[in-house]
């Protein structure tokens, strides 16, 4: 008489990331593939999950990899690899992504109205990966003391980190250009204000016709961050009368105590 025994033989799950040094360093826009490899008996079951969470909907799954076709900043993180076939517990491997990019320079405003006496404040937005080395300019020099008048601060705000130069008081000398450059190994970008103590432009707030037969009232504002010394009226006069020309300019200077 011969007996038969059914044997079925398990093996616990085993599982590798293909090619894992720990971080993978992609580009911005490039593709990224992470191939994954699972062991066992019964063959296991392979998921993947993103800083402890559910994928992103860009991304894909072809068999036991993980595509993305062009990958974006926010693809940056931990993914794991996880292998389970109800043999002990299932067991995981992880890689960090690490989405490079060159960066940028933004600075809100091209020109800034002060004037001595005042306290500079310059925000430049810099963005990219690695983050990037921020350097200061004042008409084409590097600035290098951060002492006396003159500080730098930077915070984070979400992807972006703000660098801010302050110049407090400023003087007549601190009129001029400034430039933030950002600069990593892909690359360097830089914006630049104008700083100036000129008034900003003269807005006309007076009617275009007169309320008066044979006077104008003129009246305008403008702001200055310094006091105006003097306004200049320049008044194109039109005459039909002989020996007069059709256009003719002139210039009143009005002093202000």
């Amino acid at each position: 008489m011969q007996y038969f025994i059914d044997v079925t033989v398990t093996i616990p799950p085993s599982v590798e990331i293909l090619r894992n040094t720990g971080e993978r360093i992609v580009m911005l826009s490039d593709p990224l593939s992470i191939d994954c490899v699972g062991t066992g008996k019964p063959d296991p079951d392979i998921t993947w999950t993103k800083n402890g969470g559910e994928l992103p909907q860009n991304v894909d799954l072809d068999g036991t990899s993980l595509l993305i076709s062009s990958v974006t900043d926010e693809d940056a993180g931990q993914y794991e690899c996880t292998a389970d076939n109800g043999v002990g517990v299932p067991v995981n491997d992880y890689i960090q992504v690490a989405v490079h990019y060159e960066p940028t320079a933004e600075i809100e405003t091209d020109v800034i109205y002060s004037g001595p006496g005042h306290t500079l404040s310059i925000i430049c937005m810099v963005e990219g990966s690695p983050t990037p080395d921020v350097s200061w300019f004042f008409n084409g020099n590097a600035i290098t003391d951060f002492s006396g008048r003159t500080t730098r601060l930077s915070k984070v705000k979400s992807s972006k980190i703000q660098h801010e130069l302050t110049i407090r008081p400023l003087i007549i000398t601190d009129m001029g250009q400034y430039e933030c450059l950002a600069s990593n190994r892909y690359g360097q970008f830089n914006d630049a204000v104008n700083l100036t103590a000129i008034p900003k432009k003269v807005v006309i707030t007076s009617e275009q016709v007169s309320e008066y037969s044979e006077a104008y009232r003129i009246s305008w504002t403008v702001w200055s961050a310094s006091q105006l010394v003097s306004n200049k009226i320049l008044l194109r006069m039109k005459s039909h009368l002989p020996g007069h020309p059709k256009n003719h300019a002139y210039n009143y200077d009005s002093r202000i105590e």
